[in-house]
């Protein structure tokens, strides 16, 4: 399985395929983002997208 992740109002492109399955973010300043993650099997197919 690998991963992808953005921080929306931080970041505008999703991170890379990768097996880490965990996000650092530094310099986040105050104010509004969407954390956004998702996964794809070993086939590739994605799955639904989190939003937090």
């Amino acid at each position: 399985m690998t991963y992808q992740f953005v921080l929306e109002g931080h970041q505008s492109k999703w991170s890379e395929n990768s097996v880490i399955n965990v996000a650092k973010y530094h310099k986040v300043y105050d104010g509004e983002y969407t954390f956004k993650a998702k996964s794809y099997n070993a086939d590739g197919i994605v799955g639904d997208t989190i939003n937090s």
